[in-house]
């Protein structure tokens, strides 16, 4: 039997089957910048753990995506008024629950969608919440980014 959550976020109200998450993006690796493999992947790959904001990383743990394991990533250029090797990286991840609550805020760095875009074939008709991110991430690799 699965064991449902509620997790408080930011005003949001999430109701979360981790285990049913785990599983899911266990069966469908590789995903995500992973499964792409171009420059601007591989950089969010090599500056995955110091670019998540911590409460990012606490609540992807307790969501069951773990490891951090992205549906997909892009990169939006130079972060304006800061060095060129700061990039603007957006996102998303899924996992298997709903919204129970929605706060109704406006824009914000991280929230919540009842979208299936780009969803593993293993997390079937399950329930899902899609978790869209936006954050600066540094240049790691060495080739550099494009202009």
């Amino acid at each position: 039997m699965a064991e449902i959550e509620k997790i408080h976020f930011r005003g949001w109200i999430l109701e979360v089957d981790a285990a049913a998450t785990s599983a899911a993006y266990a069966a469908a690796r590789p995903v995500g910048p992973e499964a792409c493999g171009c420059r601007e992947c591989r950089n969010f790959i090599a500056a995955r753990d110091v670019a998540y904001p911590a409460e990012l990383k606490e609540l992807a743990t307790r969501l069951g995506v773990v490891p951090l394991t992205e549906t997909e990533t892009y990169e939006n250029g130079p972060v304006e008024s800061a060095q060129p090797l700061i990039r603007l990286y957006g996102g998303f991840f899924h996992f298997v629950g709903r919204i129970l609550r929605d706060p109704g805020t406006g824009d914000s760095d991280i929230y919540f969608l009842p979208e299936r875009s780009l969803l593993p074939d293993a997390f079937g008709a399950k329930p899902v919440v899609q978790v869209e991110f936006s954050f600066p991430v540094p240049w790691i690799l060495e080739e550099p980014p494009e202009a």
